[in-house]
């Protein structure tokens, strides 16, 4: 049975190695409770006006029982701020203890090692806020958001104004979305309504 957020919460405090945080996320829930067959899901990709989607996707979601990946146990812990500067020294940890001359680095070195490999492995992209690059489709997020829309059960909104073929939601979600046949895109209106 996968982990709430409160039991990963404390299974976290276990967590030595990457390979220990990967694992704790990889079987942190997915589903988020009270939701059924007749629940609704939102996928987001992109801007508008300025904003981030991911933020306006709070405020419609919250005013209409829609649900997100950020609801889910594994949204939660992957947005803990505490959690994700772990995982970030667990990689500290790791990088002195088994690369040679890493130790040896300056401070200002390893943390450009580590940053972007931080950022590669939680996020899939490279670069700096604002002008970062996805570059693979198998990050922490993308992990977790696939097994989302996998077991998800309901129907689904899109709200995407980039639906660039490098975003997360492009590479991952929505393949996902189209091989879950417990989903649908949008709801049948009622007949005379």
């Amino acid at each position: 049975m996968a982990y709430t957020y409160d039991e990963a919460l404390n299974e976290w405090k276990k967590c030595k190695t990457l390979a220990d945080f990967e694992n704790l996320i990889a079987n942190t829930s997915v589903q988020i409770a009270g939701a059924n067959a007749n629940s609704r899901y939102l996928l987001y990709s992109g801007k508008l006006d300025d904003k981030y989607l991911s933020d306006i996707s709070k405020n419609i979601a919250n005013k209409n029982d829609i649900f997100r990946i950020q609801d889910t146990a594994v949204g939660k812990l992957l947005s803990n701020l505490d959690f994700q500067k772990a995982y970030f020294y667990a990689r500290w940890d790791e990088y002195d203890a088994t690369i040679t001359g890493f130790a040896d680095l300056s401070i200002e070195q390893k943390g450009e090692i580590l940053k972007r490999d931080h950022n590669l492995a939680w996020g899939g992209t490279e670069g700096s806020v604002g002008s970062a690059k996805r570059t693979t489709n198998n990050s922490l997020w993308d992990q977790a958001s696939k097994r989302f829309v996998e077991e998800a059960s309901g129907s689904f909104r899109i709200l995407a104004t980039d639906a660039s073929k490098f975003s997360l939601f492009y590479q991952t979600e929505l393949p996902a979305l189209f091989k879950n046949l417990n989903v649908c895109l949008y709801e049948q209106p009622e007949p005379g309504k």
